[in-house]
């Protein structure tokens, strides 16, 4: 009978939370409501993104036209020393894999110093196009957008094969565009000291469905490079 117990236990608060989102339906329908007609309107509803906490109206406003911001003041977090000659990811089950595998999550950081690539997307305006994108670089708590001179994105061909070089002025270092589907990413950013790092990501729909719009782009789409 003890072997039931933890099911029984499982079972109960299954049911304690089917029960309190039927009580609540209502309730938690409006604000999915509130949240997806603030969202659509492009500012209100805040959320994080990486170690930053943007709106899509300051977004809107800040990436064309290079907007400074107030340095973000953080306590510099000590890093391990970084194996270099991690060269691949063992099987996580072998003796000593998590070691390896962080190891190699540290040497990846230091490699890009601490930034990587972030997006948004809100439902676009311009004619026959899904979501508007937002693209820009952002830090951990070991990185500074001090140290880059600029950045260089490219998008493929649909996006006539051009390299949109966007200079460090003090404010996100980015651009937006509008898009049908989803395409790859490819940015390579460029230190004040002459090196550089590339870095890439899918600008991805997935939370179209957060919008409610008949546009939306179903998960799982390829994407249109």
């Amino acid at each position: 009978m003890n072997a039931y117990v933890p099911l029984m236990q499982t079972l109960a608060w299954v049911l304690l939370i089917v029960g309190v989102m039927v009580a609540f339906r209502k309730q938690l329908t409006v604000v999915a409501h509130e949240i997806a007609r603030r969202l659509q309107k492009g500012g209100g509803f805040e959320f994080g993104v990486g170690v930053l906490s943007v709106k899509l109206a300051e977004l809107r406003d800040e990436l064309p036209h290079y907007q400074s911001e107030m340095a973000r003041e953080a306590a510099p977090v000590p890093v391990p020393e970084v194996n270099h000659n991690i060269e691949g990811l063992p099987d996580p089950e072998s003796p000593g894999a998590s070691a390896v595998w962080e190891q190699y999550r540290l040497q990846l950081n230091e490699k890009s110093r601490g930034i990587q690539l972030a997006h948004v997307i809100s439902p676009s305006k311009v004619p026959r196009q899904r979501f508007d994108v937002f693209v820009y670089l952002v830090t951990s708590r070991t990185g500074s957008l001090d140290e880059v001179e600029r950045a260089q994105f490219f998008l493929g061909r649909r996006w006539g094969n051009r390299v949109f070089d966007v200079l460090n002025e003090g404010g996100r270092i980015g651009f937006s565009t509008a898009a049908y589907g989803s395409p790859l990413c490819a940015c390579r950013v460029v230190f004040k000291d002459g090196s550089d790092v590339v870095l890439s990501r899918f600008l991805d729909f997935e939370m179209a469905s957060v919008f409610e719009t008949n546009d939306q782009i179903a998960p799982g789409e390829r994407p249109r490079s």
